[in-house]
């Protein structure tokens, strides 16, 4: 099956969890937990030609958490609530950097594709 979509920057990743918020670790959060990791994930690519360690201290500074949370119509507190519950589920570390699965960097074309391994009711892989 293929499917075709026309999104912008800022939306494709929040479109991207959507596609994979059935799957674990990210079927544990809610909307706006998802909402807010989209975010992370768009300034990573945002930042993606700085060095790392400089990129997650950009994304992770005070006036970049502002900029977010005011994006997010989220008020701090709330918006450190949301951070901790993705942290709990390992997709952002304690230094506040994303998973190494979730640093994704689309240029003009992305292509997500799924293996499914479809398992019996006997456990066994078929």
């Amino acid at each position: 099956m293929r499917i075709s979509v026309d999104t912008d920057k800022k939306l494709f990743f929040r479109q991207l969890l959507e596609l994979l918020s059935g799957i674990p670790p990210l079927d544990k959060l809610r909307n706006r937990e998802l909402d807010l990791l989209a975010m992370y994930m768009f300034y990573n690519y945002t930042y993606k030609n700085l060095e790392e360690p400089v990129r997650w201290r950009i994304i992770n500074d005070t006036s970049t958490r502002k900029e977010m949370q005011f994006n997010l119509d989220m008020k701090e507190d709330i918006f450190n609530n949301n951070i901790s519950v993705i942290r709990k589920t390992n997709l952002i570390d304690r230094d506040g950097r994303l998973a190494p699965f979730l640093q994704i960097y689309p240029e003009d074309n992305f292509k997500l594709e799924f293996d499914f391994n479809i398992i019996g009711d006997d456990g066994v892989l078929r």
